[in-house]
């Protein structure tokens, strides 16, 4: 959170209180931030399309759940049956990949995008 490109998203992560009791069920040590909103992504576009598949089959949960598992994935929704991380690295990136969003120009902005190479499409969606 020291990092300049974080400035301003503590008073965002203080609301995370959650997050240390998950880390002391973790078996692997604590989650990275990145990893638990990447579970909590994951986990409510399984609860949409179980909602789905209940609504689809008029409310009938017992229904609902068996046509999730016929065309949901069922093994993959474990919170602490897998490893999290980053397999490819063992620190965090470099400083500095990202601009301080509330101090970099539109420019540089694209200059920077540009250098990582997303092109014009990319970089010009925002601006539309």
């Amino acid at each position: 959170m020291s990092r300049p490109e974080n400035s301003g998203l503590s008073s965002a992560m203080n609301l995370l209180t959650t997050k240390k009791e998950i880390d002391s069920y973790s078996k692997g040590g604590p989650l990275a931030f990145a990893d638990l909103i990447q579970y909590g992504a994951q986990a409510a576009v399984k609860k949409t399309f179980l909602d789905s598949a209940i609504r689809k089959c008029g409310g009938n949960e017992e229904k609902g759940r068996l046509l999730y598992t016929a065309y949901g994935s069922t093994g993959q929704w474990g919170l602490f049956d897998r490893q999290f991380g980053r397999s490819d690295a063992q620190e965090p990136d470099p400083e500095g990949r990202i601009p301080q969003w509330d101090k970099a120009s539109v420019q540089e902005m694209k200059d920077k995008f540009s250098s990582i190479g997303f092109g014009p499409r990319q970089v010009d969606k925002g601006q539309e």
